[in-house]
């Protein structure tokens, strides 16, 4: 069983994982759906909508239930009912209080529905208010790691799952592309998905997703076992292409020392046909900075000119390699090899319009794919991977022998 950590958390954490909570329950109502092609709507009208049903989400988990506390999400729902007048649609209030049982459910009487309105009840009509109770259902929800593990459980049985950990891996799929459709969305009518969608998404399954929220559900160690588990390491004879966000600098490791030792580690028993790892950097500062270490560690490098002007040609060529007539091995002959890495900025890809290349794997650390550009960086296998530090990242290539 996964265990979410335990922690004594700030506000802002319990906000995110609000958020989770919202997100992990729209993952089950898309399971749940019997028709695969009906519309989910997240953050549209309220929390979670449907055809069929509306719904607000509270997750109150260091708080105890009193009726001042659902009264503005009763009346969004009572104003929602009212504007749409639609009998034949559902309500609910799912939430969740430290001191209520997932149990505790059921329908409203109008005494009580006036005691949560207060002083707001006479703005209603007896009439509304009666016609709003009988398509109106307060729900107390499970706990947080109790709908996590009915979330994993459903996923585990759609795709037949052979064990946990492959049903926690889809999870990581259908939860990143669910984020994406609300944070990318601007228009709340197009943050919306199904059950066919979400099928495909993992059946897709072209691009490999390591969500750091992840950590909150497994903790840092488990998400690290989780990751090495899937991760799939460079092939020296193929194209391979590491681009960086924000990564965080361990207290031990800097971003450029790690780069050299994933360089030294990937041309060691290298053969004759290894192709250079190619190094892009959101932040074009730290691209400088880690060009300023290879130069005083005598590794060479490409940038394409960068700092003088860009030039894609030039950039893309390949390295020239020295071939000895001598008994030697092909690594040792690969030390002479005229550049062991290509480093650049993202800025100056984007700034040429008629970039075009395509590795044959992309690892992304901490960056979010939709916003990379150009899309050829992304149409070959993509690796996702968000909450690493930099001796993470060493670790993860060194327990896969990757480098």
């Amino acid at each position: 069983m996964v265990t979410k950590v335990t922690k004594k958390p700030d506000g802002g954490y319990y906000a995110i994982k609000g958020f989770a909570y919202q997100i992990d329950k729209a993952i089950l109502e898309l399971l749940d759906t019997k028709k695969s092609e009906a519309e989910i709507f997240i953050e549209n009208i309220q929390d979670i909508d449907s055809e069929s049903f509306v719904m607000q989400i509270k997750y109150k988990e260091t708080q105890k239930f009193s009726n001042s506390k659902i009264k503005e999400p009763v009346i969004q729902l009572i104003d929602e009912f009212l504007n749409n007048k639609n009998e034949s649609k559902k309500y609910y209030l799912y939430c969740f209080f430290k001191d209520r049982n997932a149990t505790d459910t059921g329908s409203l009487s109008l005494e009580e529905l006036n005691k949560i309105l207060g002083k707001k009840s006479n703005q209603y009509e007896d009439e509304d208010k009666n016609s709003f109770l009988e398509n109106f259902k307060l729900d107390f929800s499970p706990s947080f790691q109790e709908q996590f593990d009915e979330v994993i459980k459903k996923i585990g049985t759609l795709f037949n799952s052979s064990n946990h950990e492959e049903s926690i891996f889809y999870y990581s799929q259908i939860d990143y592309q669910i984020r994406k459709i609300i944070l990318n969305n601007p228009n709340p009518q197009s943050r919306k998905c199904n059950k066919k969608e979400i099928i495909e998404i993992v059946k897709k399954n072209k691009e490999i997703i390591f969500n750091s929220s992840f950590q909150q559900y497994l903790g840092k160690e488990a998400y690290l076992k989780f990751i090495s588990s899937k991760f799939q390491s460079p092939i020296k004879n193929q194209e391979n292409c590491f681009l960086f966000g924000h990564i965080e600098d361990s207290k031990d490791l800097s971003i450029q020392s790690l780069l050299e030792e994933l360089i030294t580690g990937y041309f060691k028993k290298a053969q004759w046909d290894i192709k250079p790892l190619v190094f892009i950097f959101q932040d074009k500062e730290k691209a400088n900075t880690v060009k300023k270490h290879f130069i005083g560690k005598q590794l060479f490098f490409n940038d394409g000119y960068e700092s003088i002007e860009f030039n894609q040609k030039a950039f893309l060529r390949e390295p020239l390699k020295h071939r000895t007539m001598l008994k030697e091995k092909p690594s040792d002959s690969l030390e002479n090899i005229s550049f062991k890495a290509r480093i650049i900025s993202l800025e100056s890809i984007q700034g040429t319009s008629d970039f075009n290349y395509t590795p044959d794997r992309l690892y992304l650390f901490d960056c979010d794919i939709d916003k990379v550009s150009p899309q050829s960086l992304s149409k070959g296998n993509t690796t996702n991977i968000q909450g690493l530090n930099t001796l993470d990242i060493k670790n993860l290539f060194i327990s896969k022998k990757g480098v």
